[in-house]
């Protein structure tokens, strides 16, 4: 067992999000496309002897009142399997809070895989699997990383090929979209489309390595409505595609919006383009494996 360990947790982006319906107990199933990106929250793992859980960084709750994500993950796995071990948490964030792009998701796949680790404890994979989507819907993606089709709830993962080579823009402008409040105005608008056209297109798409077949099938059921409600979101994607991107789109519920191109000088020629705007925080990435783990040498 390590005394200490570090991870890389990436940011996602959804290149189809579809809404099938809302179940009887309130929540919402879909289809999706997850594809992992290289923009990372950072978190280093240390052993303590205290019993305890304590973290710190440059992380705050969405809510001054509520724990973070990554001691609410501590916290289960803990009680789960009744360790008396204890560890201290440093987290080093990047991807933004509220963005769409599922920071806090992999921040808590992330803790999992590194508590279990750190704590040499059995069955990490059994505990993953049952524990991840009790802490969030896109925690079962963020335990595989890569592409992947995500359905139900996001308890369904189902690994596909890498895409393939292209860039992606992220443009986050700067403001928090509430998860709750996009899947209440697909709601009231009716925008959720009850099936995955897009989705299984763009999964053969990925299979085939067809880039303009990624290209033609961005979809998701919250851009519309989204874009309807805030301007700036339709001005930015507008941009996007002005910028000389061959698709934007917006990533989970918002707020980020994310462009692709199909070469370096391409996304980077937009890139430069989006900053005169000034509207946007903007982070040039490429398709990501998943988490990536560092080790002590020993």
């Amino acid at each position: 067992m390590p005394s200490t360990l570090t991870i890389s947790a990436p940011a996602k982006i959804n290149l189809t999000l579809e809404i099938q319906k809302k179940e009887k107990d309130g929540f919402h199933s879909l289809e999706s496309i997850f594809l992992a990106v290289s923009l990372y929250d950072r978190l280093v793992f240390s052993a303590s002897d205290s019993g305890n859980i304590k973290l710190a960084g440059n992380m705050k709750p969405l809510q001054d009142d509520e724990p973070n994500i990554i001691e609410k993950a501590a916290g289960i796995l803990k009680k789960r399997t009744r360790t008396q071990k204890g560890a201290n948490i440093k987290l080093t964030k990047k991807i933004p809070l509220g963005s769409g792009l599922g920071g806090g998701s992999s921040d808590a796949a992330a803790t999992f895989a590194g508590l279990i680790e750190l704590w040499g404890l059995k069955d990490g994979d059994f505990l993953c699997r049952h524990l991840g989507p009790v802490i969030g819907s896109d925690v079962p993606f963020f335990l595989k990383g890569g592409c992947a089709l995500v359905r139900g709830r996001g308890e369904k993962v189902t690994s596909l090929p890498d895409v393939p080579r292209l860039y992606v823009v992220l443009a986050y402008p700067r403001m928090v979209v509430a998860t709750w409040w996009a899947y209440d105005l697909v709601d009231r608008r009716k925008a959720a489309s009850g099936e995955s056209v897009h989705t299984a297109a763009m999964a053969q798409a990925v299979q085939n390595k067809d880039y303009d077949g990624i290209i033609n099938n961005l979809h998701n059921d919250f851009e519309a409505p989204l874009l309807k409600e805030i301007p700036l979101l339709k001005d930015l994607k507008i941009l996007m595609l002005e910028s000389g991107l061959d698709g934007a789109m917006l990533s989970g519920s918002g707020s980020t919006i994310f462009g692709l191109a199909k070469t370096r000088k391409q996304a980077e020629s937009a890139a430069s383009k989006l900053k005169k705007a000034d509207i946007a925080d903007l982070y040039l990435v490429s398709p990501a494996n998943g988490m990536v783990i560092e080790r002590p040498a020993e």
